[in-house]
């Protein structure tokens, strides 16, 4: 069989994680900590309210909120496809760059927008090439370039990432947070876009391309090029229904496996589905049934970030890594199924056991790497950020759409006074993924095609420098 090119020694861009971890640590409490707190300033601003916390000031602000919140995830089903399909065929590091281009851009926009409808505008245009969803897919395509899928290096870079990103999770909300105390959430959200700029230009001067020119393919006619926008193309790449499958001799296509692409990507809907179900009703669960405030909320999302953090880190520099991928989702799924049940068993004043609940369920938050990782392995070196942008819109339509699935039921179950019951159906949909996990993940990794093999030992364990 045909092995894809061999990267370049010197293409391992070894401080990789330490640029996603500080990209990450500016964009990430823009979007969850100082962007609310502008938004509600500008809204009491408009209505002449004082202090900022009259209800017609925060319901205002909270609709045009669910509309910041709502618009990454629309614009990355959007735009991925034909962003990744640049970086398949250009190279990764440009988009890399622009993506962080966007997101400054995106953060001093909304700080300089003198009204609510100016700033959702310029959020919306600036989030074009500014997601995190195509910051995360990029960086994963990057470390698949230099790493092997034979001996779970892949596996291990891909944790890596996702370590990186919640590390910036851990500490960032509560230090940006601090100093928008300080400074004001307008001064901060300006600094936090000037430091982007920054880290854009550090990335364009340091990072070197990881994709050779060798494995490049230019599209082979105009209509594949202009397939590449569509935005239902991440459908019909991870059903490989319109993708080139390889021949006998592993040459000439975008994927090595098309069933394992399928498997793969029914693994991670029934996998995202109910994660994004949970994260979705967790805040409205600890305010009615713990009566948490922000503090509170705070405190426990310190925790699970460490948990996470713990999680990826077991899966990036540890056997687990190299365990057959069927039991290691099944440990994933265990521990996330453990974690809902623990929340459900917390209603009516169990704080301890919701703690216990969200430990549980971070630590299972590994399967999200393990299945970039599995769907990678089944992909060309020309196709992987398209494989992973694609990988990254089906997490973005989840995240959008639990809301909607899961916020009649709660409102339903608020009603009735028995929120819990809630956390109960999660639970039970992650232990129904069980069987699915069972099948599937041992078929989508059983022929698992070699590649990279030939790298030397210090590419392939570069990835955690």
């Amino acid at each position: 069989m045909a092995s894809d090119p061999t990267p370049r020694a010197s293409s391992t861009n070894a401080g990789l994680p330490l640029l996603i971890c500080a990209v990450t640590f500016c964009a990430i409490p823009v979007q969850t900590i100082l962007l609310p707190s502008h938004v509600l300033a500008l809204s009491c601003a408009r209505l002449d309210a004082a202090p900022c916390g009259t209800r017609a000031a925060v319901d205002e602000a909270t609709v045009y909120l669910e509309a910041i919140k709502s618009a990454p995830n629309l614009l990355a089903i959007l735009t991925l496809p034909a962003l990744t399909f640049v970086a398949d065929r250009i190279g990764r590091k440009l988009v890399f760059c622009a993506c962080i281009i966007g997101m400054g851009l995106d953060a001093l926009g909304c700080a300089l927008s003198p009204s609510l409808p100016l700033l959702l505008a310029m959020h919306t245009a600036t989030g074009l090439f500014g997601s995190l969803w195509l910051f995360l897919a990029i960086s994963c395509a990057m470390r698949a370039d230099v790493t092997s899928s034979a001996d779970g290096s892949r596996t291990g870079a891909f944790a890596a990432v996702e370590t990186a990103v919640m590390c910036a999770v851990l500490c960032g909300p509560f230090t940006l947070g601090a100093l928008s105390e300080r400074a004001g959430a307008r001064a901060t959200i300006v600094g936090t876009g000037v430091a982007l700029l920054v880290l854009a230009g550090v990335s364009a001067a340091l990072l070197v391309e990881t994709l050779p020119a060798s494995a490049r393919r230019a599209p082979r006619t105009g209509r594949e090029c202009a397939a590449s926008a569509n935005p239902l193309q991440p459908v019909a790449f991870l059903c490989a229904a319109r993708t080139r499958a390889g021949g006998a001799d592993g040459g000439g296509g975008d994927v090595k496996d098309a069933a394992a692409v399928r498997r793969v990507a029914l693994l991670m809907a029934c996998t995202w589905a109910p994660m994004r179900a949970c994260e979705f009703l967790l805040v409205p669960f600890a305010r009615l049934q713990l009566g948490w405030g922000d503090e509170a909320l705070g405190a426990f999302s310190t925790a699970c970030a460490g948990a996470t953090v713990a999680g990826n880190l077991a899966l990036a520099a540890s056997p687990l890594r190299r365990a057959p991928a069927v039991r290691v989702c099944a440990l994933g799924a265990l521990a996330s199924a453990l974690g809902c049940a623990l929340y459900a068993l917390s209603g009516g004043g169990r704080p301890r056991l919701f703690v216990a609940g969200g430990v549980s369920y971070s630590l299972g938050t590994f399967l999200s790497p393990l299945l970039r990782a599995m769907l990678s392995r089944h992909v060309r070196a020309h196709a992987q950020a398209r494989a992973l942008g694609s990988a990254a819109a089906l997490e973005s339509a989840c995240a959008l759409l639990a809301p909607l699935a899961f916020g009649p039921l709660l409102h339903a179950l608020e009603a009735a006074d028995a929120e819990a019951l809630s956390y109960a159906a999660v639970a039970a949909l992650f232990l129904a993924m069980l069987p699915v996990l069972s099948v599937h993940a041992r078929a989508a990794a059983g022929a698992e095609p070699v590649s990279y093999t030939h790298l030397r030992a210090h590419e392939t364990d570069s990835y955690l420098v």
